[in-house]
């Protein structure tokens, strides 16, 4: 069970490279990546990048009903 008296927290070793959610500034497009799901389902993946190396995802789904 967790107990937050015996959870502790160190704001300073964590350290992600992730963008935070909301509007970001200085974003620019890193990649853009065409893959397979592994149900086989076509998708495109854009990444954007930061000025200090962070990055956010974004995927978009192959129209499968309306082709």
């Amino acid at each position: 069970m967790y107990s937050t008296k015996t959870a502790t927290t160190n704001n300073n070793e964590f350290n992600d490279s992730y963008m935070p959610v909301g509007i970001n500034d200085n974003v620019t497009l890193k990649e853009v990546n065409v893959n397979k799901s592994p149900q086989g389902k076509d998708y495109l993946e854009f990444v954007f990048q930061n000025e200090e190396g962070k990055t956010a995802s974004f995927t978009e789904w192959k129209n499968e009903k309306n082709t």
